[in-house]
């Protein structure tokens, strides 16, 4: 028996060559000028000295996965090497042709192939002082002999943090990454916006170091998200989630507010609401020092703002899916930190005020991404965003979009109501907050004289609404700062007007001034094919508004608010929109001639009848036309389709 033993050991190892075996490989960093570029394909080489003869030759090598990714091996000094993961961090190499013995010469024994991820990863052989597995050399019946710290030399790949950005599609997907491969941990994400929309999901985990969505960026997570750092939506990025998001440093959601003008009180205002759980308003919602500020809560029952900054109307924490008005003397962007709100909310609304305001209550998106407005309860039809560009609410009907941190009015449909805001709700802005995709008839009436305060009436058709104010259909007006510009019937004003369809239909608006004395009402959408008038009735003229596309006139303080009619069947009275309705106003440099259609000529005299300055164009409506003069009053004489009127204005 003793034979067969030994006979076998002497077939496993002939000799073990000489006491100085070594093992080796390379460090690659920018320091030594040779790291590969994330998403290379390289390799590390293994290296061997004085191994001599031998049947068998096992190495095992230690890597993070996560940073380097196994292909293949190549280059390889004998024949018999087979290479295998017996873990997901670790390499065996073996070497040998048993029950032939192999001479493995000095040098390169074998390239081992790896996609590099980014990152920081040791390639370390294991020794003695591993328990789990045993690099032997040679063994007999008489020793094993290992390797020992002393004869290896380890080495790594040490890229460092990696900087990948992906603007659409599965973030699981190497090909959609700025680098080409998915992020590991080592990753700085950039989620950006895309050129042609398309929204970052996921179709497994994923892991990142940092990840910031820009602008314009629009992520939905439907897996685990595991973040070493911070996880940042800055002011315009949109973020849903479905999954579980894990962070070690911040969750932070920004909002750019941009300063008012401190000195004009119509300017600056924002709704604003908080995507996290128990915001605090102090610290960056409240100034410690530098620019004024105010923060308003609104209280449905007395119809009154309550500012926060009012010992008598203390709060200090944002409250989940409540809004808030706000404006700021320097611009700034805000800050919310906490985890984001994703599960349902719900609200109580009432109607228990008095006056054109009674009953809408001001609440807030709870997430940072955009909803889509519903049937959430008690709740009107129509729900009213602020444009902080013009001043005004715009209305939002059922399927219409409220961006993420922004406040919205709802009118109660009771005196002690409530709402659910539903995650289901959840949309990234595919589509811009103020527009519609429905067929309806949209006006803008336009202050002129101040630039940029607009409000806007919306007329629908549809045969389940009645001639009156449906609360299920309609919307009714809100004040803001821009001119009160709505329709109306059985006396309740209307910015939002469902009625059945007639081509005999008579719809009234009305108008008051807001102090200003220049307007304009555009007709910015409208049914397609269908001739559409307005008719004042205080200068008793009718325009083809679906021609002429708008309609400039003046109004002041004690006009009669019930100017207005929209018509769509003109038997009887014809369209004066030639020189009748003319009118011919400066500001600054500018000259405009309103509601003057066709070839028209123009001269600009002094009093005294001296042609200062002549000039021909096609009006389609409205047209502005620079010219330099010094302060005084001229007469500006237009011509058009054989008829002439004479206007005078003052250039100040």
């Amino acid at each position: 028996m003793k034979r067969i033993i030994t006979f076998i050991s002497l077939l496993l190892f002939l000799s073990w060559g000489a006491s100085a075996q070594t093992l080796s490989t390379t460090t690659f960093s920018t320091g030594n000028g040779n790291l590969p570029d994330v998403g290379d394909n390289f390799a590390i080489p293994v290296n061997v000295t004085d191994i001599g003869f031998m049947f068998t030759l096992t190495i095992y090598i230690d890597y993070d996965p996560e940073v380097l990714e196994y292909t293949d091996f190549q280059n390889g000094s004998v024949s018999g090497i087979t290479v295998t993961n017996p873990a997901s961090n670790i390499l065996k190499v073996l070497v040998g042709n048993f029950p032939d013995s192999t001479e493995i010469p000095d040098g390169k024994l074998v390239d081992l192939m790896f996609d590099f991820i980014g990152g920081d990863s040791d390639f370390d052989f294991r020794t003695t002082s591993s328990t789990t597995y045993k690099s032997k050399i040679l063994e007999t019946d008489y020793s094993t002999f290992f390797f020992t710290d002393s004869d290896v030399t380890n080495g790594g790949v040490f890229g460092g943090e990696v900087d990948n950005t992906i603007t659409g599609g599965d973030w699981n997907t190497a090909t959609n990454w700025s680098q080409g491969v998915v992020p590991n941990s080592w990753h700085n994400v950039t989620i950006g916006a895309p050129v042609s929309r398309a929204v970052v999901t996921t179709s497994a985990d994923a892991t990142a170091d940092d990840v910031v969505i820009e602008n314009g960026g629009e992520f939905t997570l439907s897996n685990t998200l595991t973040v070493d750092n911070n996880f940042t939506i800055e002011s315009g990025g949109s973020y849903i989630e479905n999954g579980t998001l894990t962070v070690g440093g911040t969750k932070s959601a920004e909002r750019y507010i941009e300063a008012a003008t401190w000195t004009a009180p119509l300017d600056g205002w924002h709704l604003l609401s908080s995507p996290v759980a128990s915001q605090s308003i102090s610290g960056s919602f409240v100034p410690a020092s530098g620019g004024d500020y105010d923060f308003y809560r609104w209280n449905e029952p007395t119809q009154t703002w309550e500012n926060q900054k009012n010992p008598a109307h203390s709060f200090t924490n944002f409250v989940k899916g409540k809004g808030y008005l706000v404006a700021y003397q320097d611009s700034d962007t805000k800050v919310f930190t906490g985890s984001f709100n994703k599960s349902n909310e719900n609200r109580a609304i009432t109607d228990q005020g008095s006056g054109s305001s009674a009953g809408f209550n001001l609440l807030g998106n709870p997430f940072p991404s955009a909803i889509e407005y519903g049937d959430w309860g008690d709740n009107a039809a129509i729900a009213k965003v602020w444009n902080e560009a013009t001043a005004g609410y715009i209305d939002v009907a059922a399927g219409g979009i409220i961006p993420a941190m922004n406040g919205f009015m709802v009118e109660s449909e009771a005196a002690s109501g409530s709402v659910t805001i539903p995650a289901s709700a959840r949309a990234h802005n595919a589509t811009a907050w103020y527009k519609s995709g429905e067929e309806r008839i949209l006006l803008i009436a336009k202050d002129m004289d101040n630039g940029i305060l607009e409000q806007q009436s919306v007329i629908k058709f549809n045969e389940n609404a009645s001639q009156g104010y449906d609360p299920e259909f309609d919307g009714r007006f809100l004040w803001g700062y821009a001119p009160g510009f709505y329709s109306y019937a059985d006396e309740t004003m209307m910015s939002t007007n469902n009625m059945p369809w007639s081509s005999d239909l008579v719809i009234p608006f009305r108008f008051e001034t807001n102090g200003s004395t220049s307007f304009m009402i555009e007709l910015a959408e409208t049914l397609e094919g269908q001739d559409v008038y307005l008719r004042d009735l205080k200068t008793e003229t009718v325009v083809k508004i679906s021609e002429s596309g708008t309609y400039t006139f003046t109004s002041e303080q004690g006009d009669d608010p019930a100017r207005f009619e929209l018509l769509f069947n003109t038997v009887g009275i014809e369209d004066n929109l030639a020189l009748d309705a003319a009118l011919v106003f400066s500001n600054d440099d500018q000259i405009t001639v309103a509601n003057v259609k066709g070839e028209t000529q123009m001269a600009v005299l002094n009093l005294q009848g001296q042609a200062l300055y002549e000039t021909e164009f096609n009006s389609q409506g409205y047209t502005i036309i620079n010219i330099d003069l010094p302060t005084g009053i001229y007469l500006v004489r237009l011509y058009n389709n054989g008829e002439a009127k004479t206007s005078k204005v003052i250039v100040k």
